[in-house]
């Protein structure tokens, strides 16, 4: 079990922003990246997303559509990680 996995859990399934704060080799760029993938996968089903372009991401007609979407669900997140 990891000693932080609840805090873990919480930064990648809160339904607002995150904030990882933690020191080098801790584990923040695969909380992260849990999180995008997190974002890719309920983006269409989120409330505040059903009057954008993401409710298209699997349900599009057409690729272009899909790709659309899939861009604009990209465009409601930023994912940075650094150290000191």
């Amino acid at each position: 079990m990891i000693p932080d996995a609840r805090q873990r859990r919480e930064a990648v399934l809160t339904s607002g922003h995150a904030f990882v704060w933690a020191s080098a080799g801790t584990g923040k760029t695969h909380t992260l990246t849990l999180r995008a993938l997190y974002l890719l996968l309920t983006a269409p089903f989120d409330s505040r997303a059903q009057r954008t372009e993401c409710r298209l991401l699997y349900g599009g007609a057409s690729r272009a559509e899909r790709l659309r979407a899939a861009r604009a669900v990209l465009r409601r997140f930023v994912l940075t990680t650094f150290t000191r």
